[in-house]
C-alpha cells in the first residue's frame, strides 16, 4: 500500500493546479463524507478515549493527556491513510465526470 502524505501525493490529483486540486479535494470530500471521513473519525475518536483511559490507569492525569495526544497522533496517520485510499476512486469519477461537462461542444 502507497502511503500519501498530503493531497498533493495522491496521483489522482497530482496533475491539477493548486487551487483545482484543493477545490477538488473538498467537492469530492463533502460529496461523499459518510462513505469516506466516517470511519477515520471514528477510528480517531475511540483511540483518544483508549489512550485516556490506558493513561489514566498506568500515569495519572499528566500520563493520560500525554497517552491520549500519542494514541491520536498514530490513529490520526493511519486514519489520514485509509481516507486517502478510500476517496481514490470517487476522485477519479468526479474528475472523469467534470472533464465530459468542461470539453467544448461542436
Amino acid at each position: 500500500m502507497k502511503l500519501y502524505w498530503s493531497i498533493n501525493s495522491i496521483p489522482e490529483l497530482a496533475d491539477l493546479p493548486k487551487q483545482n486540486r484543493g477545490k477538488a479535494w473538498r467537492n469530492t470530500y463533502l460529496k461523499h463524507w459518510f462513505k469516506v471521513g466516517f470511519l477515520p473519525i471514528l477510528i480517531v475518536a475511540v483511540s483518544f478515549v483508549a489512550g485516556t483511559f490506558f493513561g489514566q490507569n498506568y500515569s495519572g492525569h499528566f500520563g493520560r493527556a500525554i497517552c491520549a495526544v500519542i494514541a491520536v497522533g498514530i490513529s490520526g496517520f493511519i486514519a489520514w491513510e485509509i481516507e486517502a485510499n478510500m476517496i481514490r476512486p470517487y476522485l477519479r469519477e468526479d474528475l472523469k465526470s467534470n472533464e465530459k461537462t468542461n470539453q467544448p461542444s461542436l
